[in-house]
């Protein structure tokens, strides 16, 4: 994946590096999988596109990162987070296998 030092910390820049990989080894079930994914990562990027609101309480310019008005679910954010940690330890899988499958089909006809 060429060019991923200079995505920094972009969630969706960084997704539509990996959603084509994805994709590619896709049944119809998991693009559906990929969708909702790509849905919470869109509404990530919306609340912090740059990766700092979760991380810091005020930005570099000592700004709350965060309007007192914004309220968030902790509970949805939590149930949110596990579902895409499960979409994406099982594409690491999915993605593992692949690769091994790949490698000892080479080594065996090759």
């Amino acid at each position: 994946m060429k060019g991923i030092k200079s995505v920094q910390h972009n969630l969706m820049k960084l997704w539509d590096l990996i959603e084509p990989y994805m994709k590619n080894q896709a049944s119809n079930d998991e693009l559906v999988d990929i969708l909702n994914a790509r849905g919470y990562i869109c509404q990530f990027d919306k609340i912090d596109r740059s990766s700092f609101t979760f991380r810091y309480p005020i930005d570099k310019d000592l700004k709350g990162v965060l309007p007192r008005e914004k309220r968030i679910n902790l509970l949805v954010l939590k149930e949110g987070m596990e579902e895409l940690y499960n979409f994406f330890s099982g594409v690491e899988g999915k993605l593992d296998a692949v690769t091994q499958w790949k490698a000892d089909m080479a080594s065996e006809y090759f």
